[in-house]
């Protein structure tokens, strides 16, 4: 998959339109979509998006992501897409919604498909639609393709409800919207190496603020490094029995990976959620909190990843 920060000419594609935060179920469905159109029509496969989220130019209080661009770049090139524009809505925010669509679509990539969701908006205070991509399709020449809202369990599946269900702690119903775990990937740095005095070395990572946050505490969960999938127990949030007036606002994402001694300071690994076990606590002493990391280990054996 090629990756590309501007327009560039490249005519006669299969284009999907959207954000995709998150890339779940719905975009999925989009994705699919766009890929058969493609294949009955011999074309290559574009998804155009943006950097940041255009909805956050037009709200007092931005959302969270649910992913980091990284990761959404790897989703969609196991999908099998040729080419993602990732571009800077700062850029065209102020074309007006037929303006974005003869100046950006049609003058760089001369689209056959133009596949978009339900609700995709575009243009300058989003006032462009679905309506106004199938208006335009006879003008320009391509055949426009709408998905409908996509449902699971008759409840709709969008960015904003998984968000949601992340803050509320619902793994098991944002994997079922995702159509897969909730992932961070994040940098390995080093900590102060209290778990490994304690014989259960962690990789840290910081998750970014940007992000939506599970709440605080212990999960089971995996890590993937170097495409490899090694289970994990992680604790998300701060160091209570070792909280100081220096740390006590830190928040850290720590995932004990089993079987691994592998060196990965500064490496891009990947936490995977499965199940909370239990809140985040206090512990009188280190030896208490070493005897419940060896009950939380224990656990570990009754799942799979």
């Amino acid at each position: 998959m090629e990756i590309f920060n501007k327009p560039t000419i490249n005519p006669d594609l299969a284009i999907a339109l959207g954000f995709f935060d998150g890339l779940h179920l719905g975009h999925k469905k989009i994705i699919e979509t766009l890929k058969s159109q493609a294949q009955k029509r011999n074309l290559k496969t574009a998804v155009i998006t943006f950097s940041k989220n255009p909805a956050n130019y037009f709200k007092n209080n931005a959302a969270p992501y649910i992913q980091t661009n990284l990761q959404k770049r790897k989703i969609l090139k196991e999908f099998g897409i040729d080419y993602l524009y990732e571009l800077d809505f700062s850029f065209f925010k102020e074309l007006e919604a037929d303006e974005y669509i003869e100046q950006i679509l049609i003058k760089n990539f001369s689209p056959k498909v133009i596949v978009a969701g339900f609700n995709h908006t575009f243009g300058k205070n989003r006032k462009g639609s679905s309506d106004l991509l199938n208006e335009l399709s006879k003008k320009y020449d391509y055949n426009c393709i709408i998905v409908p809202e996509e449902k699971f369990e008759n409840q709709k599946v969008s960015s904003t409800n998984i968000r949601d269900e992340i803050k509320k702690g619902n793994l098991e119903k944002t994997a079922k919207f995702l159509n897969r775990p909730l992932t961070v990937a994040g940098r390995v740095i080093k900590g102060k190496q209290i778990a490994r005095k304690l014989g259960y070395p962690t990789a840290n990572i910081i998750w970014e603020k940007e992000l939506i946050h599970l709440p605080y505490g212990v999960y089971l969960g995996f890590t993937v490094v170097d495409n490899e999938k090694y289970k994990s127990l992680i604790s998300w949030g701060k160091k209570p029995t070792f909280e100081s007036e220096t740390n006590k606002e830190e928040e850290i994402l720590e995932a004990h990976i089993l079987n691994f001694n592998k060196d990965i300071y500064d490496r891009t690994i990947e936490v995977g959620f499965i199940s909370k076990i239990r809140e985040q606590k206090k512990f009188e002493n280190v030896d208490c909190l070493k005897k419940q990391l060896d009950e939380d280990f224990r656990q570990i054996s009754f799942f799979n990843v």
